[in-house]
């Protein structure tokens, strides 16, 4: 196939990748529910999976929530967090997974162990209702403030090597 049709024909040297390369920072986000599987392991464990598409972001993230063990106490928590998930996603009752189609809510991302994002439960208080969070949870202070207190606080003068800390 000729590309020079779509203007392919010449390719800049260390030009820069548009897949991929983008990370999104650690912090809250709205979260779609996007699917649910279940799960199995050793002990008895088996685990309700939530997939969730990160709404604004080409990233999905899912958590599993223990619905049986042979140790009663991973049971306690799953279940208790997959309650307030629900709670917070405006759900008072479920008894198929295919009702959260077209929900939302908003979790709080943080790198894991492995370097991967993934859902910060926090024994389910990590959940909040979607849209309860203002846009400028995640972002950078010295973006937010006003000028003249970004001056006071983030002083140009000033180099780190002055801080008193």
């Amino acid at each position: 196939m000729d590309l020079t049709e779509f203007g392919m024909d010449k390719f800049e040297v260390g030009a820069e990748s548009s897949g991929g390369e983008t990370r999104i920072k650690p912090g809250r986000y709205e979260l779609k529910y996007a699917g649910s599987d279940m799960i199995e392991g050793k002990n008895g464990w088996k685990a309700l999976k939530i997939m969730f598409d990160v709404v604004g972001e080409i990233i999905s993230v899912n958590h599993a929530f223990t619905m049986a063990h042979n140790n009663e106490k991973p049971v306690e928590i799953g279940r208790q967090s997959l309650s307030l998930m629900l709670n917070a996603m405006g759900v008072g009752s479920m008894k198929n997974t295919d009702e959260l189609l077209g929900k939302k809510v908003e979790g709080e991302l943080v790198v894991g162990e492995k370097g991967y994002l993934e859902i910060k439960d926090d024994f389910g208080n990590g959940w909040k209702a979607y849209g309860s969070t203002s846009t400028t949870e995640n972002a950078d202070p010295k973006d937010v403030l006003p000028k003249e207190d970004k001056e006071e606080m983030f002083p140009d003068d000033v180099e780190d090597d002055d801080m008193p800390f």
